[in-house]
């Protein structure tokens, strides 16, 4: 059997424009793929035309329903203030170690640590 982290091996799937809600396994992608983002690029790449670009306006449904442009520096701007309000690292994209030890994972930090003192 093959091991389930994360939520209980499921994805919540939420469609902001009908409001359908709908549960998935992940062990379809499991161990293919590693972790949250691994599987997330994979269901885009399976959901998303080969031709669009992550900017592209056919790429982002907006609040109508309707495919919008994003503003890439405004969305970067964005992500910024997001990591830095979670204690996150904003060029690497992962938990600062002082916040994983505040949430007694001392144990993560000190491999993410580790990890960052050998790359």
């Amino acid at each position: 059997m093959k091991k389930v982290c994360g939520w209980v091996g499921r994805i919540l799937r939420v469609n902001l424009s009908t409001g359908r809600i709908s549960i998935i396994s992940i062990l379809d992608y499991v161990p293919e793929y590693i972790g949250c983002r691994g599987i997330a690029a994979r269901i885009l790449w399976d959901e998303l035309p080969g031709d669009i670009g992550p900017f592209d306006s056919e790429n982002i449904p907006g609040p109508s329903g309707k495919r919008e442009s994003l503003d890439r520096e405004k969305f970067l701007e964005l992500m910024d203030r997001y990591y830095q309000l979670r204690a996150w690292d904003e060029k690497g994209g992962w938990p600062k170690l002082t916040k994983l030890r505040q949430l007694g994972l001392e144990d993560v930090a000190k491999n993410l640590e580790d990890h960052l003192v050998n790359t």
